[in-house]
């Protein structure tokens, strides 16, 4: 359980045990803000440690399937934040990313949105390939910032759910 109150998952109640940790706007909002931060710091520590051949195999996985398909690999913010050799800035996301990746994954199903961001992808992967560094970061915080309305969209659809009973069945409210 403490592995995983460290990541974030679940929380110790006092005098009751443990329970999930319920995700919040606000939480989701200020790790946006932190993670610019970051990210951000972590991508200019990485510059001369970034292999262009993986860099373009991000780029293949960032892009439509031989059908078409939107495909979208995050992995490439780990990639970034592991090439930093900052261990401040990997262990904040190795601490909080599990927990925040999962739900900003979930925010952003729909098959829209997927090609946005993996769009967002290749633009930052092309300027690092180009080593335009001032265009990767500019990129890299707009498809952070992108996130915000995703999520209190996220929230708002939430919120616009009728509550369910235990066996799943919609309440009349």
């Amino acid at each position: 359980f403490n592995r995983l109150a460290g990541a974030n998952l679940i929380e110790r109640v006092p005098r009751r045990g443990w329970r999930v940790h319920p995700f919040r706007e606000k939480e989701m909002l200020d790790y946006i803000d932190i993670r610019e931060t970051l990210e951000l710091k972590a991508l200019k520590l990485a510059r001369k440690r970034l292999d262009p051949n993986k860099l373009k195999q991000f780029l293949v996985t960032n892009s439509p399937d031989a059908k078409g398909n939107p495909q979208l690999d995050n992995r490439l913010h780990q990639y970034w934040i592991e090439k930093s050799d900052n261990r401040y800035i990997q262990s904040f996301f190795a601490q909080f990313g599990i927990y925040y990746s999962y739900l900003f994954s979930y925010s952003t199903i729909a098959t829209s949105l997927i090609e946005e961001k993996a769009a967002e992808h290749r633009k930052i992967l092309n300027a690092l390939l180009k080593k335009d560094w001032d265009a990767a970061s500019s990129a890299l915080l707009q498809h952070i910032r992108k996130q915000r309305p995703n999520v209190t969209r996220y929230f708002k659809s939430l919120s616009n759910r009728k509550p369910t009973t235990n066996n799943g069945d919609k309440t009349v409210g």
